[in-house]
C-alpha cells in the first residue's frame, strides 16, 4: 500500500511540473520542448506606458525603446531583481506585469543553460500548405483571435501573425494551435534571435596613407601594404595568394549580394562595383538604405569588391565582381536599437530576394546568432531554397560567418552542411582569440586588423570573422568568374579542397569520417583559402550541370617569360608573350629605399626586347609585365 502511495505522490509531483513548465514548438513537424527563464519578460507597450509604473514590482533598470513593428508602440526586456523560486510565485509575477497600466502584451522568455535567454513576442509565423489557401488561413485566424499581419515579402507561402488585443493565450500556444490543425505546412514562433555581427572596433581611421611603391607590382592602391590577408610581407607563408589568383580572375559578370546594416554607395573605391540599387529587407522596397554610422556594411563590401589599380586606398578579394546591397535593421548601436519582433522574418525575405529577383551568384552574411540552440524554420527554408533553387538551379554559395564567442560556430552557420562557414586568423596565421570553431567550422580566412572601405570616403580597421567571411565570398567570385557552369557545391569543394594547412606546428590537421575534402582541423577547419589554388583548380573542373553559359576556356594571359641574364650589369634580354593586348609595358621597380621605377613601353608585335641597366644601382628589382594597364606578371632581377 505505501508503495502505492509512493507512485502516486511521484506522478502527482511530475504531473504538476510537466503542467507548469510544458512549454514546446514545431520544428520541422517534431515538438522541441523548451524551459522557461524565470527572471525575464518583454513587454510590449502602448506610447502612454511610464517606467514608473513597475517600480513596485522589484525589476532592474531598463531601457524603453521603439517597436518597429507597431505605430506609437515601445517595448522593453526587463528583468527581476530576485528570480522566482518556483512556478508559482512565477505566475503571480507574470500576472503583475500583465495588469500593468498601458501594457499590451507580455512575452516569456526561454533558456538552455549555455547561450543567452531567448523572448517571443506577439508575432508568429504560418506557412500555407499552397499557395492559394490564404482563405484557409484567414478562417483559422478569425477563429483563433489572430491577426493576420502581412505576408513575407519574396517567401510567398510564409504570413506573419499576431495575437489580437484581448487574446489571453500566448504567441506560443497560438503557434502550436495553428500547426495542430493540420491545415497547414509548418510553424515557426518567431522567437526574437539575437542576431548579431562583429562588435565595431574601428582602431583606426584615416582618409589617405601614403602610397608606397612596392605594393604596385600586385596592385597600386595606395594602401595596399596594409592588406595582409592579400599579400603577407610579414609572413609570406599567410596569405590568400591572391595577387598569384587575379592573373587569372578578377571576379567580373559574379554578382555578391551582401546581407547587411547597408552599403555606403557613394564610396569612390567601392561604386563602380555596385549592381543594383539593392533591396531594404525592413521595408520590403527596392533600394537598400544606408544610415549614417552603419560601418559594418561598407566594410565588409569593401574586402569583396573594392576596385583594383585606381591609385585609391584599397582593393578586394574580387575586385571585378559587383556587390548587390540588401540592408537590414542592425543598428549601430544597441542603446539606438528599434527593436522589430518579426527580425527573423526580415533576413528571410532579404536572402529570397537575392537569388530569386537579383540572380545573385553568392550571399554575404556577416552576421549570427547569440541564441542559436533556437532555430528559424522561415529563415532556414530562405537559406536552403538559395542553395537548392539559386543560379537557376546550380545553386548560390552562401557564406556565414562562424561567430566570435570562441566557442562552437553560431546559427544560422551550423546548420546546413552546404553553407560555408568561415573562421578568423590573424597574419600569424594562428586562430583569432574571439574565433568560433568546431565541427561545423569550413575554412578561415583573415579576421584581424582588417581594412576596408569606411564611409565618407575613409577606410578603417576592424576585426572579427564578419570580415573573415567575405575574404570566402570574394574567393567564390573569383571561382565563378573564370568557370561559372561550376554549381554550388563544386565551389565549395574547391574552396575546401585547395585551402592551405598553414602552422602545422600548432594546429594537426587529420582524416575526418565526416569531412570528404581533405584533412581538417578543430580550430582551422580545411585551412586558410587559397585563391590562387582556387581558380586553377576550378578553371580546370568540369560541370556537373548543363550550362547555357559553357565552360569557360582556360583565360589565355600574356606572359613574362624570361631575363637573361639574371644577376646582370649592362644589358638584359626580357621574353614576353602577349595576348589580346592593346598596350603593354614593362616596369622596373628598385626594392631599396628609394624605390624608384622606370618604364618601357612594349612592341605590340614582338616579344623580346633588350633593356640597358648600366646605369641602375646595384641591387633587387623586380620587372612587371603590364598589359592593358594591369600588371600581370613579374619576376626578380639583381643588378650586379
Amino acid at each position: 500500500m505505501k508503495k502505492n502511495y509512493l507512485f502516486l505522490f511521484l506522478l502527482t509531483t511530475f504531473s504538476f511540473l510537466h503542467a507548469q513548465n510544458n512549454f514546446y514548438y514545431y520544428y520541422k513537424g517534431q515538438k522541441k520542448y523548451l524551459t522557461v527563464d524565470k527572471k525575464s519578460f518583454n513587454i510590449f507597450t502602448n506610447a502612454y506606458f511610464q517606467k514608473l509604473s513597475t517600480t513596485n514590482i522589484g525589476v532592474q533598470d531598463y531601457t524603453l525603446l521603439d517597436d518597429a513593428t507597431s505605430e506609437n508602440a515601445k517595448y522593453a526586456q526587463i528583468e527581476l531583481i530576485n528570480e522566482p523560486n518556483n512556478f508559482t510565485v512565477y505566475n503571480k509575477k507574470l500576472n503583475e506585469v500583465k495588469q500593468l497600466p498601458n501594457v499590451e502584451y507580455v512575452g516569456l522568455f526561454f533558456e538552455n543553460g549555455e547561450g543567452d535567454p531567448v523572448g517571443i513576442s506577439k508575432h508568429f509565423y504560418v506557412k500555407l500548405k499552397n499557395i492559394n489557401d490564404y482563405n484557409v488561413l484567414q478562417q483559422t485566424a478569425l477563429q483563433k483571435n489572430v491577426e493576420i499581419v502581412k505576408q513575407v515579402p519574396n517567401m510567398p507561402q510564409w504570413y506573419i501573425l499576431a495575437v489580437s488585443a484581448g487574446n489571453s493565450n500566448a504567441s506560443l500556444e497560438m503557434c502550436n494551435q495553428f500547426y495542430e490543425t493540420g491545415l497547414f505546412e509548418a510553424v515557426d514562433p518567431a522567437f526574437m534571435l539575437r542576431f548579431s555581427n562583429d562588435d565595431e572596433v574601428d582602431i583606426e581611421e584615416v582618409s589617405n596613407k601614403a602610397p608606397i611603391v612596392n605594393g604596385i607590382i600586385c596592385s597600386n592602391d595606395s594602401n595596399f601594404n596594409l592588406l595582409w590577408g592579400l599579400k603577407n610581407t610579414t609572413n609570406p607563408e599567410i596569405d590568400i595568394n591572391a595577387c598569384e589568383a587575379w592573373w587569372i580572375s578578377q571576379g567580373k559578370n559574379i554578382s555578391v549580394a551582401v546581407v547587411d546594416q547597408g552599403i555606403y554607395l557613394p564610396h569612390l573605391d567601392l561604386s563602380p562595383n555596385i549592381g543594383s540599387a539593392g533591396y531594404d529587407a525592413k521595408s520590403g522596397n527596392d533600394g537598400s538604405v544606408y544610415i549614417a554610422g552603419n560601418t559594418h556594411g561598407t566594410k565588409v563590401a569593401g574586402v569583396i569588391s573594392a576596385v583594383r589599380n585606381n591609385n585609391r586606398q584599397i582593393v578586394g578579394v574580387a575586385p571585378k565582381s559587383t556587390i548587390i546591397p540588401i540592408s537590414h535593421d542592425f543598428k549601430k548601436d544597441e542603446n539606438e536599437a528599434i527593436v522589430n519582433s518579426t527580425f527573423s522574418a526580415q533576413l528571410a525575405s532579404g536572402i529570397s530576394w537575392a537569388w530569386n529577383s537579383e540572380n545573385a551568384d553568392i550571399i554575404n552574411n556577416s552576421w549570427y546568432s547569440n541564441s542559436g540552440w533556437l532555430d528559424s524554420q522561415l529563415l532556414e527554408e530562405s537559406i536552403t531554397n538559395a542553395i537548392d533553387y539559386g543560379r537557376d538551379g546550380k545553386g548560390c554559395v552562401i557564406v556565414f560567418s562562424a561567430g566570435n564567442n570562441n566557442s562552437n560556430v553560431l546559427y544560422p552557420g551550423s546548420f546546413d552542411d552546404r553553407i560555408v562557414t568561415v573562421g578568423a586568423i590573424g597574419n600569424n596565421g594562428i586562430k583569432a582569440d574571439f574565433s568560433s570553431f568546431g565541427s561545423k567550422l569550413d575554412v578561415v580566412a583573415p579576421g584581424k586588423n582588417i581594412w576596408s572601405t569606411s564611409p565618407n570616403q575613409n577606410i578603417s580597421e576592424d576585426q572579427g570573422t564578419s570580415f573573415a567571411a567575405p575574404y570566402v565570398s570574394g574567393l567564390a567570385a573569383l571561382i565563378l568568374s573564370v568557370n561559372p557552369c561550376l554549381t554550388g557545391q563544386q565551389v565549395r569543394d574547391i574552396i575546401e579542397q585547395t585551402s592551405q594547412k598553414t602552422r602545422t606546428d600548432l594546429y594537426s590537421y587529420d582524416n575526418n569520417p565526416n569531412r570528404s575534402n581533405g584533412t581538417w582541423n578543430n580550430q582551422m577547419g580545411y585551412g586558410l583559402i587559397d585563391a590562387y589554388a582556387a581558380v586553377l583548380m576550378a578553371r580546370n573542373t568540369l560541370s556537373t550541370n548543363p550550362c547555357n553559359q559553357g565552360f569557360q576556356e582556360p583565360l589565355q594571359l600574356s606572359t613574362l617569360e624570361s631575363i637573361a641574364p639574371n644577376p646582370a650589369s649592362h644589358n638584359i634580354e626580357v621574353n614576353y608573350i602577349l595576348r589580346e593586348a592593346r598596350s603593354a609595358s614593362l616596369m622596373i621597380v628598385s626594392q631599396s629605399s628609394n624605390n624608384s621605377t622606370n618604364t618601357y613601353d612594349l612592341d605590340l608585335n614582338t616579344t623580346q626586347t633588350s633593356i640597358s641597366i648600366s646605369n641602375y644601382l646595384s641591387g633587387q628589382y623586380i620587372i612587371a609585365l603590364v598589359v592593358n594597364g594591369e600588371v600581370v606578371d613579374s619576376k626578380a632581377l639583381i643588378k650586379q
